[in-house]
């Protein structure tokens, strides 16, 4: 399984496609002294909420997770932020931008398949990626599930959704049913390289900061330091 050719690709959002950095730049312009180490808690929060509501069975909204998140980093360091300036910082989750090279990145992808699929809810990931005017050939919420990554269900979607896109191109095709390990999943994010590996996907696991490999004995199948490399690994 793990020879076979690479037919798809899938995409996360968060720190993968899309820059986090200006949230914490706002972060830091709203309070010099506290703000990286807030905006550092805001998105670990945020990813502890994710997880305590799906091992829960308690689904909420990414956007109001994310809230709940930025609500807790706040009062943890006793900063002044009112309700309206919290509104602010949770709604700047909608206006991230690409990474430099990701829309080349993309281009030099095609034709291949090229979908993302998030945590976030329709409406952001809507509102940031439209923009964009990335190569994408559908966008995927873990929303559709009502649980988040790494639950084995929100991998599905991403599946499926390429199983379908295949048998309309395909439609006589005997191998038209596209196995998990026939899709490239790229994220940025450690854990969600293990979820997606433990899913069955080959694993791009953009190692922007350099950092060591999660504790497991599940790991990425290749490890690159941008989206520009993906390209030399498929070839």
């Amino acid at each position: 399984m793990s020879q076979r050719k690479i037919r798809a690709l899938v995409f996360d959002a968060y720190g993968t496609l899309f820059d986090l950095g200006s949230l914490t730049q706002m972060c830091v312009s709203l309070w010099p002294e506290r703000g990286q180490a807030l905006s550092e808690l805001w998105r670990r929060k945020q990813l502890e909420y994710s997880w305590l509501r799906t091992m829960m069975g308690r689904y909420a909204d990414f956007e109001q997770i994310t809230g709940e998140a930025l609500f807790y980093a706040v009062q943890f360091y006793k900063v002044q932020c009112d309700a309206s300036a919290q509104a602010k910082l949770v709604s700047a989750y909608r206006e991230l931008k690409p990474f430099a090279e990701a829309s080349t990145a993309l281009e030099n992808l095609k034709p291949l398949p090229l979908g993302v699929l998030s945590n976030g809810s329709p409406a952001m990931l809507e509102s940031m990626i439209d923009p964009a005017g990335l190569p994408l050939s559908f966008v995927l919420s873990a929303d559709l599930a009502k649980t988040y990554k790494v639950a084995p269900s929100v991998y599905q979607l991403a599946l499926e959704k390429v199983r379908a896109l295949e048998r309309a191109k395909a439609h006589e095709l005997k191998d038209a049913e596209i196995a998990p390990a026939e899709i490239g999943f790229v994220t940025a994010n450690g854990w969600d390289a293990l979820g997606a590996k433990n899913f069955g996907f080959r694993v791009f696991w953009v190692n922007r900061a350099g950092l060591p490999r999660e504790a497991s004995e599940l790991g990425p199948d290749f490890e690159i330091a941008n989206l520009g490399e993906i390209a030399a690994h498929l070839s």
